[in-house]
């Protein structure tokens, strides 16, 4: 090969060049190709090697080299040539054997090309490898895991200390604390004000004592005292009818009036509607702030149920609701407060039973009178006694009594003679008669009247509130 006078390469030496091997062992080739030369095979003027074998020279002379004799190119040193295989990083060829053997085994690494092993000096000991290079699998680095875990060893033991130090200072300063609040106890605050329980309000029912009416709840408590009212009826929807010298209004909870007009005859709130009559002539309806839904139109009207109202105009009575639309036409001759879908109307001097969803009769006008459905039972009068039917208009309590009112809580009262009791669903007696009144259950009170005063049944029949009002109305849901 031609030796170019124009490249400039610094020599590459063995401690500074790596030298990869695939299988760390030298090439079987190299070694059997290898020879020793002559100093004639050396260019002493580039730096020739200082005997015949090259073994103990710096390294081959820059641009020149040894390979049979033959010249590198200058620049390109042996490893450059095309005979250095990048794969194994030394020359295929030209391995010198004044590289022994055991040297290349024990010191040659993985890419490093030289011993790793420092206590041995291969440097000294095998021409051509440097010295006081740290072997791969030195006792520097084996030693490194165990300090590793020394200096773990010793945190844990810090925090181990520091957190018992910790606790030991709480614990003394609790017992400081606690010998400090022994020694000077803090002052006794004051009680609180005991304050009366807030009576329950969730129904309510109108009683009158002297000649005022106020208002009572369930366990007897006054919520409303009886003071200025002269007439009163039950809550509904937050708010229930009273009457004073100058007309009917409107209170709440609170005691307070709705400040509207006053009225000469009202009926209870259905749906956020009220009829109200104006001057003895007209009603209409008004919503809670006093203001009309209806202007005052109708001749007549009666208590609502479900949000529907009877109406009249002229002689024919209609059904309107809380919006004041025509539910039903005004057709028929009289009407009862509707309940459960159903409204009780007369035609002619017949009452029967009208069906809001279908406007078909479930009991043709027939009866002498009727009242309102509750708990799937009728009232209806027949050759003057009073006996119930069903929504498919049979007659399942026979007429039998001489008064009645509506089924409420699995109760309706009757009257038998001059007393009153209550049945149930099916017609069977469960309060004998024994009162000279009685009204409707709700809240599972029932007001009923004993000789001159009014009190409180429970559905057992036991009085709950002794007699004492003068008169006394059903409980009913303030809301």
């Amino acid at each position: 090969m031609s030796t170019s006078e124009n490249q400039d390469h610094t020599p590459q030496q063995p401690g500074n060049q790596p030298y990869p091997d695939t299988d760390g062992q030298p090439s079987q080739q190299a070694a059997a190709e290898t020879v020793s030369y002559s100093a004639a095979d050396y260019s002493h003027e580039l730096g020739a090697a200082s005997d015949a074998t090259g073994a103990q020279t710096t390294e081959y002379a820059q641009g020149t080299g040894y390979y049979h004799g033959q010249s590198y190119p200058q620049g390109t040193g042996y490893y450059q040539s095309q005979e250095y295989l990048e794969t194994q990083g030394y020359p295929q060829q030209g391995y010198p054997q004044t590289y022994p053997q055991p040297g290349y085994q024990q010191g040659y690494g993985q890419g490093i090309g030289y011993a790793h092993q420092p206590e041995t000096a291969y440097g000294s000991q095998w021409p051509g490898y440097p010295q006081g290079m740290p072997p791969q699998g030195s006792n520097s680095n084996s030693k490194l895991p165990w300090v590793v875990f020394a200096i773990l060893v010793i945190l844990l033991v810090i925090g181990i200390a520091t957190l018992v130090l910790m606790l030991l200072g709480i614990r003394d300063q609790t017992a400081t604390s606690s010998q400090s609040a022994t020694a000077n106890p803090a002052p006794t605050a004051a009680p609180e004000p005991t304050t009366a329980p807030t009576p329950t309000v969730t129904a309510l029912a109108a009683v009158a004592t002297g000649d005022a009416w106020g208002y009572i709840n369930t366990s007897g408590e006054v919520i409303i005292p009886p003071t200025k009212y002269e007439r009163s009826w039950h809550f509904s929807e937050g708010w229930a009818p009273v009457y004073r010298a100058e007309g009917w209004t409107f209170v709440n909870l609170e005691g307070r009036e709705l400040k509207v007009p006053i009225y000469s005859d009202v009926w209870q709130f259905s749906y956020g509607a009220a009829p109200v009559q104006i001057g003895g002539v007209k009603w209409g309806l008004i919503d809670t702030e006093g203001s009309y839904i209806v202007e005052p139109t109708y001749d007549e009207m009666k208590e609502g149920g479900d949000g529907l109202f009877p109406a009249r105009i002229g002689e024919k009575w209609g059904l309107v609701d809380f919006n004041g639309q025509t539910v039903i036409d005004f057709t028929y001759d009289g009407m009862k407060p509707p309940k459960d879908g159903i409204v009780g109307v007369r035609q002619g001097n017949a009452w029967g039973y009208l069906s809001l969803g279908s406007r078909e009769f479930i009991f043709t006008p027939q009866a002498e009178d009727v009242w309102r459905f509750g708990d799937d039972r009728g009232p209806v009068r027949i050759d003057g006694k009073w006996g119930f039917i069903d929504k498919s208009g049979k007659l399942v309590i026979q007429a039998e009594y001489d008064d009645v009112w509506d089924f409420n809580e699995g109760l309706a009262p009757v009257k038998l003679g001059e007393v009153w009791g209550y049945i149930d669903a099916s017609g069977k007696q469960v309060i004998e008669p024994k009162y000279q009144t009685a009204d409707v259950f709700s809240g599972g009170l029932a007001p009923v009247q004993t000789v001159d005063l009014w009190g409180y049944i429970d559905t057992t029949g036991k009085m709950v509130i002794p007699p004492q009002y003068l008169e006394a109305r059903p409980f009913k849901a303030t809301s």
